[in-house]
């Protein structure tokens, strides 16, 4: 749910391929606008939810966390990313 929502966020043509201009960090961090709400609260969201399911049950995250780096949209593979090395 929260990947589908972060997929209709960034999904436009230009925050397709450039996120790191609507969300510089995938963390938590001051970079990270605060007057651009859909774009924090989604990626906040996916984020917050893989970390929690990846120290719950790190086996089946695994198999979803492989998923997103594979995805056709960066900031997902950003999301992936950041809790594969958290």
């Amino acid at each position: 749910i929260m990947a589908a929502r972060v997929r209709e966020v960034f999904g436009t043509p230009t925050r397709r391929e450039y996120s790191h201009v609507f969300r510089p960090a995938v963390g938590e961090d001051s970079r990270s606008y605060g007057w651009r709400s859909a774009e924090n609260r989604t990626v906040d969201g996916l984020r917050d939810v893989l970390l929690g399911w990846s120290d719950e049950d790190p086996d089946s995250a695994r198999t979803v966390i492989g998923r997103l780096l594979r995805y056709d949209l960066q900031m997902i593979r950003r999301v992936g990313t950041y809790v594969l090395v958290s």
